[in-house]
């Protein structure tokens, strides 16, 4: 079984204060009306839970349908989900989430030839600074050593047209390893599916 992968990680948010909590005035505002948006607030987020929970349940079905239908040749990146009285589409995106270069090494190795096929190194460049800064000292130095303002990140990107690639392999050989580390990273790194209701 594939480790977990360890994915670009996203920018750390800012550490909380340590001061003590403020003392706000007091609105003057209708307690009832108050307590019935905190109420309207909280049947809102259970709500969305219960919809989250609800469309994992649909979007795991959906992958496995994908997979079970490329196994003969056929590919499919939206379906039509049918409810009794109203309907939607769900739509397999081919967008992946960046992966730290640290496991380029251990992907080559297990993919062989398969890993130029569905990956590419690339480099994130990010500026160090300010752009004030950046700006004041660049044109200064006349635009002499720009690459010493940005901090460079090399990653693994997985190729656009993956689906469909992917798709071919599985019908030639539905049950290689290589096929279960592909799908194991795909289901990692791939944007959710997304559901467009129909009118």
């Amino acid at each position: 079984m594939l480790a977990k992968l360890s994915t670009v990680k996203p920018l750390r948010p800012l550490k909380k204060s340590s001061k003590k909590k403020a003392e706000y005035p007091k609105l003057p505002f209708s307690p009832t009306k108050i307590d019935r948006i905190i109420k309207l607030k909280e049947k809102m987020d259970n709500a969305k839970a219960e919809y989250e929970s609800e469309l994992d349940e649909l979007r795991g079905t959906f992958n496995r349908w994908c997979k079970e239908h490329e196994t003969k040749g056929m590919f499919y990146k939206t379906a039509l989900a049918k409810g009794y009285d109203r309907k939607a589409t769900i739509t397999r995106k081919d967008q992946y989430s960046k992966i730290s270069q640290d496991n380029a090494e251990y992907l080559s190795n297990m993919l062989g030839e398969l890993f130029e096929t569905f990956f590419q190194q690339e480099t994130d460049a990010k500026l160090a600074c300010s752009w004030e800064k950046f700006a004041i000292d660049a044109v200064a130095s006349g635009f002499d050593n720009v690459q010493d303002y940005f901090e460079l990140t090399d990653y693994i990107k997985i190729k656009s047209g993956t689906l469909n690639e992917l798709s071919k392999l599985r019908e030639k050989q539905p049950e290689s390893s290589q096929v279960q580390i592909l799908d194991e990273i795909i289901e990692q790194c791939q944007y959710k599916p997304s559901l467009r209701v129909k009118k």
